[in-house]
């Protein structure tokens, strides 16, 4: 993972990048998230939060390429899916805003496979109370922040919306709708 930050050879930083991006594409299971997440826990005492940082895009990478019987094992007690949910969830509590978002998710992923009931089944038996309410507070938020953007953007293209046309009205014209209408403008010449 170091490599990936070399200043001094940029074919390294490529190509230890194309391998973990490799890595996670063919074999991105449990093991290999937990392995990510545990060194999180050693990047995350770093002054330079690069590493931890890179390490939660990975484990964010690995848990969306879970797929759905890989996801539904969580409702099994293990050793394995505790501390990986635990890890995971105490990222939701990180001083770095990537590894909160990866977290997230991370969270509303398995949640989006396993169904509501299932996921909150899975915190109830893998975490314990106080990051449980953590995992399902910070998932509420998300759900309701993106809610609202999404009444506020419908908003705003109810606003922009001419009565009288089906078109957008905007303050001005952009570079494409003035290029055709100069376009349409142009008087074009005679052919014979």
């Amino acid at each position: 993972l170091e490599t990936v930050f070399s200043a001094e050879k940029r074919f390294l930083c490529e190509t230890a990048t194309e391998v973990l991006d490799a890595i996670i594409l063919y074999c991105s299971d449990r093991k290999l998230a937990l392995v990510f997440l545990q060194l999180n826990e050693t990047y995350s005492k770093y002054q330079d939060l690069r590493l931890y940082n890179l390490t939660c895009v990975y484990v964010e990478k690995c848990v969306h390429n879970w797929n759905k019987p890989e996801c539904y094992s969580l409702l099994h007690s293990s050793q394995s899916s505790t501390t990986l949910l635990r890890l995971l969830a105490t990222m939701l509590i990180s001083k770095s805003a990537p590894g909160r978002l990866a977290a997230q998710k991370s969270f509303k992923y398995l949640r989006d496979e396993l169904g509501v009931h299932n996921f909150e089944a899975v915190l109830r038996v893998h975490l314990p109370l106080d990051l449980q309410h953590l995992v399902l507070k910070d998932d509420e938020g998300l759900s309701k922040s993106k809610r609202a953007r999404n009444s506020s953007k419908r908003c705003e293209a109810e606003k922009r919306v001419d009565a009288r046309s089906p078109t957008i009205v905007q303050s001005s014209p952009s570079i494409l709708q003035r290029m055709l209408l100069h376009r349409q403008n142009r008087v074009l010449p005679k052919q014979t």
